[in-house]
Parts: C-alpha cells; structure tokens; sequence
C-alpha cells in the first residue's frame, strides 16, 4: 500500500512533542460530527491506571 501513496502525508503523533500534530484523520463527511455524548461516558475510575504517575511527576 506504501507504493501506492498511502500514508505518505501521515504525521505519527508519538514522534512529535506531547503528540500533537495538525491533521485530519476523518473523511470531510465526518468532521464535526460528535460520535458520543458527553453523558455516555462513564463514571468509574481505573485506579491502577494511575498507579505510579505521582512517581513519574503525573498529579
């Protein structure tokens, strides 16, 4: 598929700082639109998600 262009304008964002490029990812059809609600998401908390950030220098 490289041969064929695909990909060949695509930034990958863990090689940028804080991984924030300027790209569109979605087909001009799709942009804008909200795909959930805020209230679809839930309220759990992962704890061992967090486990070790503080250590890290993550409040």
């Amino acid at each position: 598929m490289k041969n064929l262009g695909y990909g060949k304008e695509y930034k990958y964002p863990p090689n940028y700082v804080d991984g924030i490029v300027k790209q569109e990812y979605l087909p001009e059809s799709l942009v804008g639109k909200k795909f959930l609600e805020d209230i679809d998401l839930g309220t759990k908390i992962d704890e061992e998600a967090y486990e070790g950030l503080e250590a890290e220098g993550f409040e």
